[in-house]
């Protein structure tokens, strides 16, 4: 069984590496990187193992195959949903 630990690790890694990309592609446009505040994108949770993830700007849930787990991540507006 994975942990929440491992699979909020596995997102966030996946989510720094999209922020890499991102900065990368800015940077090279010569455009300054800009600063939001931080809003509410949803969050993917797993019916199997129960752990879930906050979707950041510019992600969305065609950029997560599945859990670390294995099972289908489902997309929820908010939290309380879950």
């Amino acid at each position: 069984m994975v942990s929440h630990d491992e699979i909020k690790k596995m997102l966030e890694n996946k989510r720094n590496d999209n922020k890499n990309v991102q900065n990368e592609n800015k940077e090279s446009d010569n455009d300054p990187i800009e600063t939001s505040e931080k809003k509410d994108y949803g969050f993917l949770f797993c019916k199997r193992c129960n752990g879930y993830y906050k979707l950041q700007e510019g992600e969305n849930i065609d950029d997560f195959e599945s859990c670390e787990c294995g099972e289908k991540l489902v997309y929820v507006d908010k939290i309380e949903e879950i």
